[in-house]
């Protein structure tokens, strides 16, 4: 079976089945958690509210990133509840991992959307016709389209990052730091590692 036009089917999935659950109240629900309120405020000003989408380009999804990388630790679960079709509650979960970046330590919710897993498993298996080329490229439209709709919706806007990286040259840890950094907008000066 031909691949076709992979990447904006598994964008659009996602996005209607989970992005716009997840983001319109991020911020808010991540800010009344009793984790967040827990911090102390020099922690909770390295605490970046958007969601980041990190999309490796083997295609390949950890679903723990503390299991993958030794700068990155799992600090809590982030239960949602939203009302979709029909009036029924959805409940939904995020993860918050701390990222430590020398003697500075971040904060963030990330994933690795299950929808590009679709690819590797395409590319593995002999079902469908999809080189590495098309793998290449699918990614691509993936990012650039994935960007699009989440930039495109009021709920969405300026919600979420996704982070296009070489999961074979680059750690987690380093590509989500500059991302946070860049969302904080932080100066370079030390925050000292913290017990949470």
């Amino acid at each position: 079976m031909p691949a076709g036009n992979v990447a904006h089917g598994l964008v659009w999935s996602h996005y209607a089945e989970l992005l716009q659950y997840i983001l319109q109240d991020l911020e808010n629900n991540l800010k009344e958690s009793e984790w967040y309120k827990n911090q102390l405020t020099p922690l909770q000003n390295h605490v970046s509210t958007k969601f980041y989408e990190m999309v490796p380009t083997s295609c390949t999804c950890h679903f723990d990133l503390s299991k993958i990388d030794e700068n990155i630790k799992l600090v809590t679960v982030l239960e949602l509840s939203n009302t979709i079709r029909g009036g029924n509650v959805r409940k939904l979960a995020v993860q918050v991992y701390s990222v430590t970046d020398g003697d500075q330590t971040y904060f963030c919710i990330c994933e690795y959307p299950n929808a590009i897993a679709a690819m590797k498993a395409m590319e593995d298996h002999q079902l469908a016709k999809f080189s590495i080329d098309d793998k290449k490229l699918q990614l691509a439209r993936f990012y650039f389209t994935m960007n699009s709709v989440i930039n495109y919706f009021e709920i969405s806007r300026n919600k979420a990052r996704v982070v296009l990286f070489n999961d074979e040259t680059e750690k987690v840890s380093e590509v989500l730091v500059k991302a946070i950094k860049k969302d904080l907008q932080l100066t370079e000066k030390v925050m000292s590692k913290k017990t949470y």
